[in-house]
Formats: structure tokens, C-alpha cells, sequence
């Protein structure tokens, strides 16, 4: 899959391929609230306007979400997910960190939720190829695309 770069700074990467239906947030480094909120919504916005509907969370570099933003997240934007599509949210993580409870925290607040649950497929991963795994398996069948 090739990857168009959609915005890249010193905190994160989102990169995206329309035909398959794919955006992906690499963060480089720990986002502060109000750059994690950003980029999250210039992502979304994209992906609104383009009905991409595989997101793929790298999360590796971050070392957690605050509570704030994570509620901000389900909230403002799974909520904001066109109901007419299947989401399906992966994330990469790394296993010793605050992010493991911080996206098991995202993962229970869209499964409490029996609309967002409708909509939106949250998954959480420490190995990138199975999180590609995962947000291509369904109907259409593509290789897996290289780390960002």
C-alpha cells in the first residue's frame, strides 16, 4: 500500500492511502493535550471528508494520554464517526508503559457506549503486523504496508 504523508512534524506523522481506506498517526514523540487534540482533529477531519475508516495509533513513543483526552476522544470524535461506516481503531503500543491502561481505558468507554459500540471497532496491539492484520482482514484483501 503506498502512503501519502498528510502532515508530519517533530511529534507525529499521519499518513494515508484513500483507496484503501486507511489513516494512520505515527506519534515520534509524548504529544502535550493540546497537540494530541490537533492533530487528532485535522486527522479526523481528513478522514470525514475522505471515508477512511481504518485508523492505525502509534503509540510506541508516547508514554500516555491524559484522562481528559481520552474521554475528549470517544466523545468528540468516535461520536463524530459517520454512522453509516464501520470504524475499526487499532493501536500499537509498547507493553511497560502508562499507554497499555490509557488505550485499554479508550477501548472500555466505546464498549460501555451501545452507539459508539455500532460504529466504532477499538483493538489494541504491541506488534505492528498484527495491527495491519487486523484493519485489513475484511472484505478486501491488501498487502501489508511497511512501517511508517
Amino acid at each position: 500500500m503506498e502512503l501519502q504523508t498528510l502532515y508530519s512534524d517533530e511529534t507525529a506523522q499521519v499518513h494515508v492511502n484513500q483507496e484503501d481506506s486507511y489513516i494512520g498517526i505515527r506519534w515520534l514523540t509524548h504529544p502535550e493535550s493540546s497537540t494530541f487534540r490537533d492533530i487528532i482533529t485535522r486527522a479526523h477531519a481528513y478522514a470525514h471528508e475522505h471515508h477512511l475508516t481504518k485508523w492505525l495509533c502509534n503509540m510506541e513513543q508516547a508514554e500516555f494520554l491524559e484522562l481528559a483526552d481520552q474521554h475528549w476522544l470517544v466523545e468528540e470524535i468516535f461520536t463524530a464517526f459517520n454512522p453509516q461506516l464501520q470504524h475499526d481503531y487499532a493501536y500499537i503500543i509498547r507493553p511497560l508503559v502508562a499507554e497499555v491502561l490509557t488505550t485499554y481505558h479508550i477501548q472500555d468507554l466505546v464498549q460501555v457506549d451501545e452507539q459508539l459500540k455500532e460504529k466504532v471497532n477499538v483493538a489494541v496491539f504491541m506488534d505492528i503486523d498484527q495491527a495491519y492484520q487486523w484493519l485489513f482482514t475484511s472484505s478486501n484483501p491488501v498487502t501489508l504496508p511497511p512501517q511508517p
